[in-house]
């Protein structure tokens, strides 16, 4: 390579360059204003609480129990909701012994809860009676 191709090489990489920091702080500044206008909120702590009621939410989708922003009802997924239960159930019995009195009332709680949806959705789905809500 002789050094005209050598300058036309640098030339071409040095625009390519200023091209690309150019993009990148027109990119970090939309960004910022994005942010200025929503912040962000930080999100929960990790904590067993979070996990239960994640879970236990999960189901109660799983159940048909939640409905859409236009208001349906979502369909059934009864295998997907037994296994979330049973994760709860399991859970529950790894931590025995280890858990709060506000941890273990949650448990009984969602658990009870979500036994009973579960159950009563078998009883209608079993029966014909389709999803109520």
């Amino acid at each position: 390579m002789d050094s005209e191709d050598k300058r036309v090489d640098k030339a071409w990489k040095d625009q390519i360059k200023q091209e690309r920091n150019e993009a990148f702080s027109k990119d970090d500044a939309s960004r910022g204003s994005e942010q200025a206008e929503e912040p962000r909120t930080a999100p929960p702590s990790a904590d067993l609480s979070g996990l239960v009621t994640g879970l236990a939410l999960q189901a109660l989708v799983s159940l048909g129990q939640v409905k859409t922003q236009e208001g349906e009802a979502l369909p059934p997924d009864l295998p997907q909701a037994k296994h979330l239960i049973d994760t709860l159930d399991m859970l529950k019995k790894k931590t025995e012994g280890n858990l709060t009195s506000e941890e273990q009332a949650l448990f009984e709680e969602w658990l009870y809860r979500l036994h009973m949806t579960y159950a009563e959705k078998v009883q209608q789905l079993s029966s014909g009676e389709g999803e109520t809500t």
